[in-house]
């Protein structure tokens, strides 16, 4: 499961604009970065 997640949580930012702002919301709870990369 780990490995699986992280190759798509890695193969997620070639996905589009939309999936990326999901993910950025779920990640901020954790990471706590507010700030797209640029």
């Amino acid at each position: 499961n780990y490995m699986h997640w992280k190759f798509v949580s890695m193969a997620m930012f070639y996905v589009t604009d939309e999936m990326q702002d999901i993910f950025d919301e779920e990640m901020a709870d954790v990471t706590y970065i507010e700030e797209k990369p640029p």
